[in-house]
């Protein structure tokens, strides 16, 4: 089950980053943005298969067979997603910028989905977030 959620998984990515790749000229906060608001708009449509990702998450702290490709899976993906947020090839992005942007973006992906999956109506709109990031940026 854990393969065909982590596959189905990656087709989900790759039409969030197909409409981030879409901002084109945007700079990161605004490609940031456009992630954020399609993975907000595609969470009550993907529902089951969110939950199936969280109970994957759940099963690989028990199972080496589900827990070594979904490492690898995220590894993969942290690339990928700072390259869409800078717009640059994954090639093109270091491991620095992988570690750090994209595991930085995987979490608030993977933590808006488990808190959409608890309480949706208490979800934060791509803007505020995009706002709370940059107040962080910023340090105020």
């Amino acid at each position: 089950m854990a393969v065909a959620v982590l596959q189905a998984s990656d087709e989900w990515g790759d039409t969030i980053e197909a409409a981030v790749r879409a901002a084109g000229g945007a700079g990161p906060a605004g490609r940031l943005r456009v992630c954020l608001d399609e993975l907000f708009a595609a969470i009550p449509r993907q529902r089951d298969l969110l939950v199936a990702s969280m109970q994957a998450y759940t099963e690989a702290q028990f199972s080496a067979e589900v827990r070594e490709p979904l490492v690898e899976s995220i590894a993969r993906g942290r690339r990928e997603l700072a390259a869409m947020v800078l717009g640059a090839p994954s090639g093109e992005v270091g491991e620095e910028t992988a570690r750090g942007l994209g595991a930085l973006v995987h979490a608030l992906i993977i933590g808006f989905v488990q808190q959409s999956l608890l309480s949706p109506e208490s979800m934060p709109t791509a803007d505020q977030v995009a706002e709370a990031v940059g107040l962080l940026a910023r340090g105020r």
